[in-house]
């Protein structure tokens, strides 16, 4: 069992609010790329912290 850490890894993937904010701009009529522009949102990235010693995940915000 590790030590409550006082530094934290974080790593961030994308997640479920990009997809679907890329499918509503897709459906909306944003064409020629334009429905990509989520893909470069780090706000609606998902965020995982991860304890540096055991690697075991301590929280996942998602934005939705």
């Amino acid at each position: 069992m590790c030590v409550p850490p006082l530094l934290i890894n974080i790593h961030s993937q994308r997640g479920g609010a990009m997809w679907i904010t890329c499918f509503l701009c897709l459906i909306m009529g944003c064409v020629a790329g334009c429905c990509l522009i989520p893909f470069c949102m780090k706000r609606l990235r998902n965020i995982q912290h991860v304890c540096p010693e055991c690697h075991a995940n301590i929280h996942t915000h998602k934005p939705l």
